[in-house]
């Protein structure tokens, strides 16, 4: 969101002010973003996240539009009771806000689903879009050597799974080590190797994913997985439950399937890692410069 922010900063057709939201038990904070804004001459509020965030800027006066991810929409069908809970509130208040908003922006048509049917005339389409002058493909052997010594010599198929905690329910890692096993019992030796990037800087997230043989996005559910769009930026195939709009992308060497292993094993499989589809062109629509004419038209009007 940021890099997005100061593309269209840079670009000098819209004032844009990003104001950070304090902490919902941060009451005094909240009380004097509220008043600041409320007497602002602001033209339209954008809210970035539904939960509390979009419950809280859906009282401030004016016209306000609101980007709903994914998980603050959907509830997690897996995690501990306080995940559960804490999803099941924070969909609550998502819900709550929506009849205070002019325009509900979500990242799918997927998600189009999951909103009430009386807010459905609101709902626009609108994607994150993606910079694609930091993901492209690069030099596989080069990045390999850098960051994945140990598998420089391409004997291993990499298989990259990204997540900041691999712990997330909606993430769900041990399937992606199980369809991982099922590939490479299937083979009968050890083909396959999964490798993670949740410890990476983000600024080295395109070398990490031009290291790879392919993706893998094992979520119960996802706006618009990033992790897919900047595999796809650098013409990297991806195996992925199905989430979002994966399935009508239609994409050659890239396989969506459902939540069991053995089938996510065998997209693995079937993966050809000596193709070089030009997958990046697919998604090019996902530009910064597309998203910020779309985004300009719907605060004109």
């Amino acid at each position: 969101m940021f890099e997005y922010y100061n593309y269209l900063i840079s670009q000098k057709q819209l004032f844009i002010e990003l104001a950070q939201m304090p902490s919902f038990y941060k009451i005094y904070n909240l009380l004097k973003f509220y008043l600041k804004y409320s007497k602002s001459k602001t033209n339209v509020i954008h809210s970035q996240y539904g939960s509390f965030c979009g419950f809280f800027a859906s009282f401030l006066p004016g016209k306000k539009i609101i980007t709903l991810r994914g998980s603050d929409i959907i509830r997690i069908r897996e995690g501990n009771l306080f995940e559960k809970i804490h999803s099941r509130l924070a969909v609550l208040m998502t819900n709550l806000s929506l009849k205070r908003y002019e325009k509900i922006l979500v990242m799918s048509n997927d998600m189009v689903k999951y909103i009430h049917a009386d807010y459905v005339h609101k709902v626009i389409v609108h994607t994150d879009p993606l910079d694609f002058n930091k993901f492209l493909p690069l030099d596989k052997l080069r990045c390999r050597k850098k960051h994945f010594t140990s598998y420089s010599e391409n004997d291993f198929k990499l298989v990259l799974f990204t997540s900041i905690n691999r712990n997330n329910p909606i993430k769900r890692y041990y399937l992606a080590e199980d369809a991982v096993k099922f590939a490479n019992n299937y083979i009968g030796y050890e083909a396959f190797k999964l490798v993670t990037a949740h410890e990476i800087n983000h600024s080295e997230m395109c070398e990490i994913y031009n290291s790879v043989d392919m993706v893998i996005l094992t979520s119960t559910h996802e706006g618009w997985p990033n992790c897919i769009k900047e595999a796809l930026a650098c013409n990297v195939p991806f195996v992925s439950t199905n989430v979002s709009d994966l399935l009508f992308l239609d994409l050659p060497n890239c396989y969506v399937t459902n939540d069991s292993a053995k089938e996510l094993a065998q997209s693995l499989l079937n993966i050809n890692t000596n193709c070089n589809h030009d997958l990046r062109s697919k998604i090019s629509y996902l530009d910064f410069a597309n998203s910020k004419n779309e985004l300009i038209e719907l605060y004109k009007n």
